[in-house]
């Protein structure tokens, strides 16, 4: 993530990107290899003291921009009040009692959040934040305002919770003073140095859990990091140092989906029928990992010679191949699809490229490959038929 200070007006700003799935979507929570790397998107808390500055002020405000709407709670409210507060320095999951007590803050009588823009999605990140607020905030009882605007859209694969999270996180780690690594000369420039961001991954991971029950870890981890990564839930996460330039384009189906029941969904079929499932996510585990592979051919191929247009063809050729199979897995396979990812995957067919779900499929978004030899034109032709 990013930090920025704005001494100005003592505010505290942190953002952190979206992500796109390329391999190993639903596979990754069952302990296969995804690989995921970073977008341009990102989404940004802003932490704001209440002015005029007030320490006696201890009104909490979350702002959501986006749907034009805020909350506020004050730490005397008895649920705040009386509820035992998590570690900073030990990330912990949410108790279901704290569950239950978090949530009955969300809805009616607080004002904002009963305003029409609000959705499902929103009310769980509204838990996440009072839960990531209890656990990073100490014996602060001060009251601030946060902010939050975002440029990713919500419910479409692309990892719009976890920039959430972990620009929360960030923000709050930096107001509230917790460092894992005491503050090192690192973190002082406004990127964590790696303690600090293993520490509020953690943390981050835990406000994905309040949001989506039994998520990977793979989205807060590249929100973090910023940076193409392999990810397995027994080993972690580790950063793919060298990443070929890719040209991928994102089409936002606009078919609203739960992450978390497209995911336990999966799960119960495994449980139902593992003699099936357990082959299948094995498949989609190997398309990842070969697709690593193909990412060492391309730099091994220039460095015995080959023309850099000539490998990145080559490396093109392969990773289509890998896309449609493992989209067909997915879909076929796994059930996770939609008429609309398919219609997605029907157009770029008939322009010669390839698309797949990206995220948990059920609607969402479609990534598609963009060979470099790719025309302008044949691309804009492709975005319109697409529109259409």
């Amino acid at each position: 993530f990013r930090l920025v200070h704005a001494h100005l007006i003592m505010s505290v700003r942190v953002s952190a990107p979206g992500k796109v799935i390329l391999f190993g979507e639903h596979a990754v929570v069952q302990g296969k290899t995804a690989i995921a790397t970073a977008l341009s998107l990102r989404t940004s808390v802003t932490v704001t003291p209440p002015r005029p500055a007030d320490p006696k002020q201890t009104t909490i405000t979350l702002a959501l921009h986006d749907v034009h709407a805020d909350a506020k709670w004050t730490w005397e409210q008895d649920v705040l009040a009386n509820i035992v507060k998590p570690d900073p320095l030990h990330p912990a999951p949410c108790s279901e009692s704290l569950f239950s007590q978090l949530f009955s803050l969300v809805g009616p009588p607080y004002q904002g959040l009963e305003h029409p823009g609000i959705t499902p999605e929103h009310m769980k990140g509204v838990a996440a934040f009072l839960y990531l607020l209890l656990s990073l905030r100490g014996d602060n009882n001060q009251g601030f305002i946060f902010s939050v605007n975002s440029e990713l859209p919500i419910g479409a694969g692309l990892g719009s919770s976890a920039a959430f999270c972990v620009s929360l996180v960030g923000a709050l780690a930096e107001t509230f003073n917790v460092w894992k690594c005491n503050g090192c000369e690192k973190c002082s420039s406004g990127y964590p140095c790696h303690e600090q961001a293993v520490h509020l991954n953690q943390w981050a991971l835990q406000g994905e859990r309040i949001m989506h029950g039994n998520p990977s870890g793979v989205d807060n981890a590249v929100a973090t990091h910023g940076h193409a990564l392999k990810f397995t839930k027994a080993a972690g996460y580790s950063l793919i140092e060298k990443t070929p330039t890719l040209r991928i384009l994102i089409t936002n189906t606009k078919v609203p989906r739960s992450t978390k029941i497209l995911v336990e969904g999966v799960l119960r079929k495994t449980e139902a029928y593992p003699a099936i499932m357990k082959p299948t996510l094995d498949l989609v585990h190997t398309i990842s990992e070969q697709a690593l592979v193909y990412f060492d051919n391309y730099f091994n191929e220039i460095n015995g010679g080959t023309s850099v247009d000539d490998a990145l063809t080559n490396l093109e050729k392969h990773l289509g191949v890998l896309m449609n199979l493992n989209q067909h897995l997915l879909t076929g396979g796994l059930g996770v699809g939609h008429a609309a990812l398919d219609k997605v995957c029907e157009i770029s067919a008939r322009h010669g490229l390839t698309s797949k779900l990206t995220g948990a499929g059920g609607g969402g978004c479609a990534i598609t490959l963009l060979p470099h030899s790719t025309s302008p034109g044949s691309v804009d032709q492709f975005k319109q038929e697409i529109r259409e």
